[in-house]
């Protein structure tokens, strides 16, 4: 493979697919070959689950031109503790992208997703399948799930960001926020070649991809408000370790 990786490593429901789409169309870049199927791959979900036992030769044989930079997204790797070393240890000079959302909204947005694909995320992380936000929010402030897991887990962002710091050099981590970016693609895809140091490039547009919308959310106002008193601290924290405020969740 080449010695340089890309690695969009998430969060889950924060704009993973369209970024990794938007990087896709460059010419300098290459995208995986699905396992069964024709096409380019996703997530590998190499660095953070059972697919690590098949071996590196399995995870190189996915990437079918190594002359291109590979580039692995998988939201499952920021809130996997095993994954960063995993990472650190295979690809010590990759260079990670995390996008981050609004962790109400980013919530949301999961219950929706479990909601649609239903009765395969049965056994995805929520407390409560098949019932409402309001009880699988309830249900999960009771009783957490396994760090970095759940409606409320995967929110966590700061907690996840520093245990990846600790085996990642923060100069090799790229910090977005979906709300930010999405309101100035060309630049933020500027941005995104600069420091991935790929040469200058524009794509034929700036296309959103897997936004779900179909399904309507009627949340209860204090389920909202439990929400977002549980994030004010780990928001917080957020924002000393970027060491800025995010204005579009503090006003929110």
């Amino acid at each position: 493979m080449h010695l340089n990786h890309i690695i969009i490593a998430g969060a889950q429901k924060s704009g993973t697919t369209t970024l990794y789409r938007w990087l896709a169309a460059h010419p300098q870049v290459g995208t995986a070959i699905r396992e069964k199927s024709p096409g380019s791959g996703k997530e590998l979900r190499y660095f953070c689950g059972p697919n690590w036992g098949l071996g590196f030769d399995w995870y190189a044989s996915r990437f079918p031109e190594p002359e291109l930079i590979g580039m692995d997204a998988t939201p499952e790797y920021l809130c996997s503790l095993g994954a960063a070393p995993r990472i650190a240890r295979v690809f010590p000079d990759a260079k990670l992208i995390v996008t981050l959302r609004e962790p109400v909204q980013r919530a949301i947005s999961q219950f929706h997703h479990y909601q649609q694909v239903m009765p395969l995320s049965n056994e995805w992380d929520w407390r409560c399948p098949g019932r409402s936000l309001t009880a699988n929010v309830r249900a999960e402030l009771n009783e957490p799930l396994r760090p970095w897991r759940g409606l409320l887990g995967r929110g966590l962002y700061s907690k996840q960001l520093t245990h990846l710091m600790e085996h990642v050099p923060p100069e090799q981590i790229l910090v977005l926020v979906l709300e930010e970016w999405m309101l100035r693609p060309a630049e933020t895809y500027a941005e995104l070649l600069r420091f991935l140091e790929l040469e200058p490039f524009t794509p034929a547009g700036f296309e959103v991809h897997h936004h779900r919308g179909s399904a309507e959310t009627i949340a209860d106002p204090k389920t909202v408000a439990a929400m977002k008193a549980y994030f004010l601290e780990p928001n917080q924290s957020l924002f000393s370790l970027l060491g800025r405020d995010i204005p579009t969740w503090t006003r929110a």
